[in-house]
């Protein structure tokens, strides 16, 4: 592959430039008509490009505490979205854009663009029409349960793909004691008082044991996020996606 002409890189910031060649390092072709996509004080670098066949859109994390090395190292928002992604291009393919490769250290991922036209949620929410907005709904709530259909029992192969890329990574289940210590006290400060006790024995019950109903959930139903064609809904960003305990 050759590498990115001066010339073209000429137009971007560091920022960009550096995106662009771990970009086409991974991809191992040639990138052109970068745009960016994202504003300097977004979380993440997002820009789109084009290789000879195809589309892409590319995504960097600007987290200065990103550290794939470290044992906490899911708990990055890019790496969520790397698993994720990489996980269901290979087992559940069409519930998320397919991930076509990445810089596991820079922080970035290359997906697949689903097209620069698509509308998102946003449109039938805001929208004049109630019918539309169901439509747009029941589109969007049948993608989540296909999601969550395609991916039960995913706990292993998700897991895998996470050893395969950040090896030094633990995935820390959100058991009981967890529920006990944070989500009572979260779920107290939004309500204004603490959840009944049976409630708060019964949650915990389910996080010790789940049972079988276990699937990757997107965890960011941001209207933003869900993007519209032809009566369906298609997820992205999957920087929330973890495994779903009932």
């Amino acid at each position: 592959m050759e590498p990115s002409s001066d010339k073209k890189l000429l137009h971007m910031n560091v920022e960009q430039r550096r995106a662009i060649v771990a970009a086409e390092r991974a991809l191992e072709v040639p990138l052109q008509h970068v745009t960016a996509l994202s504003a300097d004080d977004r979380r993440n670098l997002i820009l789109r490009a084009s290789t000879p066949s195809r589309s892409v859109i590319i995504k960097a994390t600007r987290d200065k505490d990103y550290r794939p090395q470290a044992a906490e190292a899911f708990e990055a928002g890019l790496v969520k979205e790397w698993v994720a992604t990489a996980f269901l291009s290979r087992h559940a393919p069409g519930n998320a854009p397919a991930f076509f490769g990445g810089d596991a250290e820079l922080g970035l991922i290359v997906l697949e663009d689903l097209g620069e036209s698509l509308g998102s949620l946003v449109g039938p929410l805001l929208g004049d029409s109630a019918g539309a907005a169901e439509r747009a709904l029941i589109a969007y709530a049948t993608a989540i349960g296909r999601l969550h259909a395609d991916t039960l029992h995913c706990i292993d192969r998700h897991a895998d793909f996470l050893q395969r890329d950040f090896p030094a990574a633990i995935r820390s289940p959100f058991g009981a004691e967890a529920w006990r210590r944070a989500g009572v006290d979260k779920v107290a400060a939004l309500l204004g008082s603490a959840p009944p006790a049976d409630a708060i024995e019964a949650i915990a019950q389910r996080l010790s044991d789940p049972g079988p109903w276990q699937g990757l959930a997107h965890r960011d139903g941001c209207p933003d996020n869900v993007l519209l064609t032809d009566g369906r809904a298609h997820l992205i960003d999957f920087e929330f996606a973890t495994l779903l305990d009932p």
